[in-house]
C-alpha cells in the first residue's frame, strides 16, 4: 500500500485550488461546471479516475455501488491519498492556469493530501435528502427505488473504514458551506450558482478587499471557537446565543459541571462508553444470546442520558434569563439533541442555526412543531475565517 510521494512541480504554492465535496445529488457537478465555465478554473474529477479504471477492469460504471467499491479498492491498494495524487498528476500534465478545481472528494485522505497546498479551499455543497432524491429521480428512474438511494447514500456518508467513503467527514472539514436547496429550471441552475459563488470566488482570489463576514459567519465562528475549549472525547460542540439585535448574550461549550473531573482524566475514556459496555455485558448475560447476534440488535444503544457533560446549549441558556432568550437566535456547531431541543423551546429561542446534522428526528420535529426556525449554516466556516477575511492594513 505504498503512497505516491513525488509531487507535480507545475502546481505551485501560488496555485489557487478549490475542492468540492458533498452527498451525491447535492450539485457538486453543477458547481464544478460554473467554476470552469464562468470563473476560469480548470477542472479534474476524482470520480472520473474511478470510472476510467472501471472501464479498464470491465466493471459496469453505470452502477454507483460498483464505483464506490472500486474507489475503496483503489485506496486500499495504493493508499487513501491515491485518487488525490492521480488527480494532481492529471492537472499538472495539462495545467495552463493558476486556478484549479477538483470534484469528488470522498475520503479524508484526499482532503489531507490537498492541505499541503496553502491556497487550497474545500467547498461543501449542501442539500437536504428529499431535494437530492427528487433531483436524482428526474435524472435516473433507478432512484425511484428508495431503498437503493438510502443504501448508497448511507454508504457514501461514512463506511467507517480508512479506505472507504467518508463524505460526512469531508463535509465537516470544509472551509466553505454552499447551500444548493432551491429548484430551478435547467437553464437557470448555473445562473443561480454563479450568483452564489461570486462572493466566495472573490474572497479566495482576493479580487475584492471590502468583503466582510455575514452575521451568521461571525457568530458561527464564535461558536466554533468555543467548541475548541471542550474536553469531550466524543463530540466538541460550541454555542453562541444572540438577541434580536444581533448582539451575543451568551456563549458556551459542552463540558462536565464545574468542580467535576473530565472523563479523560477520571476514567481514561468516555464515561458513557464505559457504562454502555457494562450495561451491554449485563444485558447479554441475562438474554444469553451470542455476542454477534446481541450487538446486531442492541449495538446502536447510545445511553445519551448518562453523559456527564452539560451540553453547550444547556450551558449557554443557563447563563441567561428567559427574557434574554425570547426571540433570540442560537448558533451551534451541531444540531441540538432532544433534551436541548426541549430547553430551547422552553427558553423562547426562535431560531437555530447549525452546521453538523444530528441523527435524532424527534429533536427536529419538536423544534419545528414549536415554531422554531431551523437554518443550516451557509458561508465561510471558522477554519478559514481569518484566512479569508483578514486583509493587510493599508499604510
Amino acid at each position: 500500500m505504498s503512497e505516491i510521494t513525488q509531487r507535480p512541480m507545475s502546481i505551485s504554492s501560488k496555485t489557487l485550488i478549490v475542492g468540492l465535496t458533498g452527498s451525491f445529488g447535492s450539485g457538486c457537478t453543477s458547481v464544478n461546471d460554473v467554476l470552469i465555465n464562468r470563473f476560469g478554473f480548470q477542472g479534474v474529477s476524482l470520480s472520473d479516475i474511478v470510472r476510467s479504471e472501471a472501464d479498464n477492469r470491465g466493471i459496469d460504471k453505470t452502477d454507483r455501488m460498483n464505483l464506490q467499491t472500486l474507489g475503496n479498492q483503489l485506496r486500499k491498494e495504493h493508499g487513501n491519498n491515491y485518487l488525490a495524487r492521480k488527480a494532481l498528476e492529471i492537472a499538472a500534465s495539462k495545467n495552463n492556469t493558476n486556478r484549479l478545481v477538483f470534484d469528488g472528494f470522498k475520503n479524508f485522505g484526499e482532503v489531507r493530501e490537498f492541505r499541503e497546498y496553502p491556497r487550497f479551499y474545500l467547498i461543501a455543497v449542501d442539500c437536504s435528502k428529499p431535494n437530492r432524491l427528487e433531483r436524482l429521480r428526474k435524472k435516473n428512474p433507478v432512484y425511484n427505488d428508495l431503498i437503493k438511494f438510502t443504501i448508497e447514500d448511507d454508504r457514501d456518508i461514512d463506511e467507517r473504514s480508512e479506505y472507504g467513503q467518508q463524505v460526512q467527514k469531508c463535509v465537516d472539514e470544509a472551509d466553505i458551506v454552499l447551500s444548493n436547496e432551491s429548484h430551478y429550471e435547467n437553464r437557470m441552475i448555473h445562473v443561480n450558482l454563479e450568483r452564489i459563488l461570486n462572493r466566495y470566488v472573490q474572497l479566495i482570489t482576493e479580487e475584492q478587499a471590502d468583503i466582510f463576514p455575514t452575521t451568521d459567519e461571525l457568530h458561527m465562528s464564535v461558536a466554533s471557537n468555543m467548541a475548541l475549549k471542550s474536553s469531550c472525547l466524543k463530540r466538541k460542540v460550541g454555542v453562541a446565543i444572540c438577541d434580536n439585535e444581533g448582539q451575543i448574550i451568551a456563549s458556551a461549550y459542552n463540558e462536565v459541571p464545574e468542580g467535576q473531573i473530565a472523563c479523560q482524566r477520571k476514567y481514561g475514556e468516555c464515561y458513557r462508553d464505559k457504562r454502555r459496555r457494562e450495561i451491554m455485558n449485563e444485558l447479554n448475560q441475562k438474554i444469553g444470546t451470542s455476542k454477534d447476534d446481541f450487538h446486531k440488535v442492541f449495538g446502536t444503544i447510545k445511553v445519551l442520558e448518562l453523559c456527564r457533560a452539560l451540553h453547550g446549549e444547556e450551558r449557554a441558556i443557563l447563563q441567561t434569563s428567559r427574557s434574554d432568550t425570547k426571540d433570540a437566535t442560537l448558533y451551534t456547531t451541531t444540531f441540538p439533541c432532544f433534551l436541548c431541543a426541549k430547553i430551547i423551546v422552553h427558553s423562547g429561542i426562535s431560531k437555530v442555526v447549525y452546521i453538523e446534522p444530528y441523527p435524532v428526528d424527534e429533536a427536529m420535529d419538536l423544534l419545528r412543531e414549536s415554531g422554531v426556525e431551523l437554518v443550516k449554516f451557509e458561508g465561510v466556516k471558522a477554519s478559514a475565517f481569518h484566512r479569508l477575511f483578514k486583509r493587510p492594513a493599508k499604510s
